[in-house]
């Protein structure tokens, strides 16, 4: 293999080493939860939502995988307690499942609530909470 060659090829595999470590080394505001996530999903779009709950002190884990740090991209018993903790604190039904209500309560710091709902209306149209009193899924 030629001098040339060899220097391509290294240049190649150094670029794409850099390109991985910047993808796995993403932090909450480098990126968006834009599905729906539960329990046994493998994403970065999890080690987002870890590190979002454990900056807003919905703590996934004190040590070790899913804490502050070590956060992953697995959704596991521990990320579904935070997100469980998470949504009673926001006034949602607490499944542990990660949904649209889920995710529009992450981008407000008050919780939930069905004030300011349209006359007739089932859910608030901002919040998504229940205007009826009645407790429904929160996905």
């Amino acid at each position: 293999m030629s001098k040339l060659l060899k220097s391509k090829f290294l240049l190649g595999v150094a670029v794409f080493a850099l390109a991985f470590v910047v993808a796995y080394s993403a932090s909450a505001a480098d990126g968006a939860i834009t599905m729906t996530l539960k329990k046994g999903m493998k994403n970065v779009q999890v080690k987002y939502l870890q590190q979002t709950l454990n900056e807003k002190s919905y703590t996934v884990a004190t040590t070790g995988a899913g804490s502050v740090g070590k956060e992953t991209t697995t959704f596991g018993p521990a990320t579904v307690s935070a997100v469980k903790a998470f949504q009673k604190a926001m006034g949602l039904v607490a499944d542990g499942i990660f949904g649209a209500k889920s995710r529009a309560a992450l981008g407000g710091s008050a919780p939930v609530t069905s004030s300011n709902c349209p006359a007739g209306a089932l859910f608030n149209p901002t919040t998504g909470a229940p205007c009826t009193g009645t407790v429904v899924n929160n996905n």
